[in-house]
């Protein structure tokens, strides 16, 4: 998932949660692992989300059909470069 690359700031209903893990250099931002990738996506394994169930409130408020850096044409399934 493309999204997985995206900074994302927590909030203190993240924390609260206790289940994800955060950037100790850069409080309040999800850990991100060399490649890039959320400390918690499971990248070449088919992708998918380690704490799905907990994941951050920005990921699940967010709508990447209309996001312009995942798709050129949503509708067609033309993703961006």
């Amino acid at each position: 998932a493309r999204c997985c690359t995206f900074g994302v700031t927590l909030t203190a209903r993240d924390l609260d949660r206790g289940q994800l893990r955060w950037d100790y250099g850069q409080p309040y931002v999800l850990r991100a692992k060399p490649d890039g990738y959320c400390v918690h996506s499971c990248g070449g394994n088919g992708g998918g989300c380690e704490v799905y169930t907990d994941r951050p409130d920005r990921c699940r408020a967010h709508d990447c059909s209309q996001d312009e850096r995942i798709w050129l044409d949503f509708e067609a399934r033309i993703p961006a470069p």
